[in-house]
């Protein structure tokens, strides 16, 4: 016991290993609507729920929630096959659409174009970058129901 005490000390030490190592949740997946072919989509899940067993009398609740399962495990079997799967990125801007991309991309070109004839304050490309700029900035400040409700993939 006398060997185990260190000099001129009155207690024993402790030594502890705690594993305290933290685990990684990867997030799965996530179907990315906006880059769907929805042709192809409505094509694919027309051809599913022609399989189906589609009547008109359905006689009991356990026959009710049998159709209802059906038909959302083919519904959900035609979004995992055909909408493409994109990651979560951690700095993604949700709000950001390829129609705002489109915007962005004019405005710049046309600001470009703008400072290059800076010195004609009369040229006509003042104000159509000046016209692209507001309708830019408006794009950006929509809600995202309302830039979306354009996008009906049909």
């Amino acid at each position: 016991m006398v060997d185990e005490h260190p000099a001129r000390t009155n207690h024993i030490p402790i030594i502890s290993h705690l594993d305290i190592s933290i685990e990684t949740h990867k997030k799965p997946p996530r179907p990315n609507f906006r880059a769907t072919n929805w042709k192809e989509f409505k094509k694919v899940l027309a051809m599913k729920l022609e399989g189906l067993d589609a009547r008109e009398d359905i006689n009991s609740e356990s026959e009710f929630f049998s159709h209802m399962d059906k038909l959302t495990c083919s519904v959900t079997e035609v979004i995992d096959t055909c909408i493409p799967k994109s990651g979560l990125v951690p700095y993604q801007k949700r709000w950001w659409s390829q129609a705002l991309a489109v915007r962005c991309t004019e405005a710049c070109r046309l600001a470009c174009r703008a400072y290059n004839r800076r010195t004609e304050p009369e040229d006509p490309i003042h104000s159509s970058h000046m016209a692209s700029r507001k309708i830019y900035g408006r794009a950006g400040q929509e809600k995202p129901l309302g830039r979306l409700s354009g996008n009906t993939g049909q």
